[in-house]
């Protein structure tokens, strides 16, 4: 979730994970996992932003902080491309609008078939 920072409102894919793979039966655990998350994730792509700009720039000259903007704007890019494939790997995971830890109903149903007697 902690690369979610810079481009969240982009691609935002941690809704349905959190909620998809919380057991509990309260709704409000699910909302304040979910809001922490988001924050969590905002606070930490500012500050990654920032050190990337720090490193690469400085506010001395129209030059360095072209140099140190350009850095932050390529970091937050790869930081909202690599959340993107996190969320379609996740999803990709997912048979049939269930969760990866989901068991699997198909399984048990051949298992069961072959316990029949024939």
């Amino acid at each position: 979730m902690s690369l979610l920072g810079p481009g969240r409102h982009i691609c935002v894919t941690e809704g349905p994970v959190v909620v998809a793979n919380e057991r509990s039966s309260s709704d409000s655990a699910q909302r304040w996992t979910l809001a922490v998350m988001r924050q969590f994730g905002g606070a930490f792509g500012v500050a990654v932003l920032v050190a990337v700009f720090a490193g690469a720039g400085s506010y001395v000259s129209a030059h360095a902080f072209t140099n140190g903007f350009t850095a932050a704007i390529g970091t937050a890019a790869g930081l909202s491309f690599a959340g993107a494939l996190v969320g379609l790997a996740v999803s990709s995971r997912e048979t049939h609008g269930e969760p990866r830890g989901a068991p699997n109903r198909s399984a048990s149903l051949a298992e069961a078939e072959a316990a029949l007697p024939t």
